[in-house]
């Protein structure tokens, strides 16, 4: 067990208990719903709270019409962002796994945690056309 503490945070689905409290996750579920956020977090988004080279720069690459090239560009600016995010000791898995038929780029991620853990990040996906 480590003697890292990943702490608290609410949940991202937003939903409450059954005492009207927003539902909270810790530990190795809290440290995987950060690297999540990074991950979705568009590189820039957060200039205005003073943090402009934070995020994630594979979204430069929607609507790119080479899937094989965007992949790969997708794949490296996810690395750099995993690389840069302090919770993560090593990456263990990167893997892109493209669902044609949704336009869908799904990234499969196993991380080794500065604590020595293991965990899978789930719900990484980049829709390869803009929705908008």
């Amino acid at each position: 067990m480590s003697e890292i503490d990943y702490g608290c945070d609410i949940k991202d689905t937003w939903t409450l208990d059954d005492k009207g409290d927003f539902e909270i996750v810790c530990g190795l579920e809290c440290a995987e719903q950060s690297i999540k956020n990074d991950l979705l977090t568009k590189y820039g988004e957060l200039t205005l709270l003073g943090h402009p080279d934070h995020g994630n720069k594979s979204y430069w690459w929607l609507n790119f019409t080479d899937i094989d090239i965007a992949t790969l560009h997708v794949l490296i600016f996810t690395e750099e962002c995993l690389n840069e995010q302090p919770l993560v000791e090593n990456i263990i898995e990167l893997r892109p796994d493209y669902d044609s038929l949704k336009d869908v780029l799904n990234i499969i991620i196993r991380v080794e945690l500065v604590g020595g853990e293991t965990i899978s990040v789930e719900g990484f996906s980049i829709f390869m056309k803009d929705p908008w």
